[in-house]
C-alpha cells in the first residue's frame, strides 16, 4: 500500500474530512504523494487548504477518513520527520532546511504554510531555499 512502481509513497490520504461543529472544513479528501514530488495545493479561500496540512502536519485529527505520512499515521515516531511553516511566515535564505524545521518546532508548530515531509535527493535537510 505504501510503494508504487518502486517509488515510496510520502502521503497517503482516503476520503479525508474534518468538520468543526456542523461545518464541514474539508470533505472526501483522497491523495496519493509519491516521496520526492513538488506539488502545489490550489484553492480559493475555505476550500480545506489549511485544514488538510494540518491534518498532514500532525496538528489536527481528521473527523472522517484515513492518513498515513511516510507510511505512519502524522503522530508519534514520524512527526520529528514532518514540519509545517504557515503562511505570513518568511523562509530565511541563510538557514538550511532541516535548520528552518528546527525553528519552526522550537518557536510552536502551530503558528509556523510549507510542510517538508522527510527528506529527498531533490530537496536534502542541508539544502538552503531560493523561493517558493
Amino acid at each position: 500500500m505504501n510503494q508504487a512502481a518502486g517509488r515510496p509513497v510520502a502521503v497517503l490520504a482516503h476520503r479525508l474530512g474534518r468538520r468543526y461543529g456542523k461545518l464541514w472544513a474539508l470533505r472526501d479528501c483522497s491523495l496519493r504523494l509519491e516521496a520526492g514530488s513538488v506539488v502545489a495545493l490550489v484553492g480559493p479561500n475555505g476550500a480545506g487548504k489549511s485544514t488538510l496540512l494540518n491534518i498532514l502536519a500532525g496538528l489536527i485529527e481528521p473527523s472522517e477518513g484515513e492518513v498515513l505520512v511516510l507510511g505512519e499515521t502524522p503522530h508519534g515516531r514520524v512527526r520529528p520527520r514532518v514540519a509545517f511553516t504557515a503562511q505570513g511566515h518568511p523562509l530565511y535564505r541563510s538557514l538550511s532546511v532541516a535548520e528552518m524545521m528546527r525553528a519552526g518546532r522550537l518557536s510552536g508548530w502551530p503558528s509556523w504554510t510549507f510542510l517538508w515531509i522527510g527528506g529527498s535527493a531533490n530537496c536534502p535537510a542541508g539544502s538552503r531555499p531560493r523561493y517558493l
